[in-house]
């Protein structure tokens, strides 16, 4: 008798040990939604074997595959409730111009289609309006179909880039930008990259950065510091 009373509680401990496992994916009822927001991969070197890319977007916890063009990636580094980053292998890119993208949870429900936009060097020359969207990466303030308006001490920052070494130029065009200030930086903004202003105004200011070694999340932010709203149409970038 005392058997079996030993054998149920190492049953019921069992199943308490398997349901605290199982539990986060029981609970995990909806899809992951992932952010519609510009998603952008920049040329790498030669050298390269390939990106970080960062998403972003909701109930990401429990991302168990990533599918990129309906291919499986493996190489999850990071995941938290609002982003998650991989590796992206360059044979996945290198002859697209754009990818579809979209993650799937612990309980096989795909999360909605975002795109990756593949930047060619031709397309880079010409410039690359890296302004986000859809009130992504921005506080105190909104966008519309045209523009983005940064109230007062609203700022845009982001997108979080990779970008090679070289010498870029960036062009900040919109309203009101005597009431601005802007500036670059990488590692979540703890680095800053020196900015070479070469033109500002109300309507346009314009500045060169070089860049002496390839780095990883780049932001380019934009402050409203002035009493008027500020108004940003795009932030073009170009090698």
């Amino acid at each position: 008798m005392r058997n079996k009373k030993l054998i149920s509680v190492f049953i019921l401990l069992i199943i308490s040990i398997m349901l605290l496992y199982l539990l986060p994916t029981l609970t995990t009822k909806n899809p992951a939604i992932l952010a519609s927001m510009p998603y952008i991969i920049f040329p790498e070197s030669e050298q390269s074997e390939g990106t970080q890319v960062i998403l972003k977007g909701t109930d990401l916890n429990h991302i168990s595959e990533v599918y990129i063009n309906g291919k499986s990636i493996n190489e999850i580094n990071n995941i938290n409730s609002d982003e998650i980053r991989f590796f992206l292998p360059k044979e996945y890119y290198q002859n697209e111009k754009t990818l579809n993208i979209e993650v799937e949870n612990a309980i096989n429900k795909k999360s909605n289609k975002v795109q990756i936009e593949v930047v060619s060097d031709s397309s880079l020359e010409q410039g690359i309006n890296i302004l986000p969207k859809y009130n992504q990466f921005l506080t105190m303030g909104e966008d519309n179909n045209i523009s983005r308006i940064l109230k007062l001490n609203g700022i845009s920052y982001g997108p979080y880039i990779d970008l090679d070494k070289g010498v870029y130029t960036v062009k900040i065009s919109g309203e009101n930008l005597d009431n601005s200030n802007y500036d670059i930086s990488y590692n979540l903004g703890k680095n800053k990259i020196d900015a070479q202003e070469l033109k500002r105004d109300n309507k346009e200011i314009i500045f060169r950065c070089d860049l002496e070694e390839n780095l990883n999340g780049i932001e380019f932010r934009v402050m409203n510091i002035g009493q008027k709203d500020v108004q940003l149409n795009e932030i073009l970038i170009s090698k």
